[in-house]
């Protein structure tokens, strides 16, 4: 589903000479960054204004969500995040140390063998 969307920034006084540029160019930036997340539709249509208190930009086409996609982050070498065991070493302090630095919890036990968890570190470890 589609919508217009309509984006209105206030400023201060802007010099009147200008106007054009900065209105071009809060348009074009503001597009080019809801594009680089899928969020407007190639063949959206863009207005800008601007006048000496005020850049805007209406855009046509725009998705009212961001479409689905799959995101593949690798988090921490197998050999440093498993034990000998295949369950998680969450004492070590390299472990610790990266999960908080991506604001992960530590798991404070062994992973139940029936949870999401255990299944998706099944998979690494049969993959390599």
């Amino acid at each position: 589903m589609t919508a217009s969307l309509l984006v209105e920034l206030l400023v201060e006084e802007l010099p009147p000479k200008s106007l054009r540029v900065l209105g071009d160019s809060f348009a074009s930036g503001l597009v080019t960054a809801l594009r680089s997340y899928g969020l407007v539709a190639q063949d959206a249509c863009m207005t800008p204004f601007a006048t000496p208190r005020r850049l805007a930009v209406h855009l046509t086409e725009v998705y009212s969500q961001e479409p689905e996609t799959n995101l593949r982050q690798k988090l921490m070498p197998v050999a440093v995040g498993l034990g000998p065991d295949a369950l998680p070493m969450s004492a070590r302090p390299a472990i610790r140390g990266f999960n908080s630095a991506i604001a992960l919890p530590i798991a404070c036990g062994p992973v139940a063998p029936d949870s999401a968890i255990a299944e998706a570190m099944n998979r690494v470890l049969a993959a390599e």
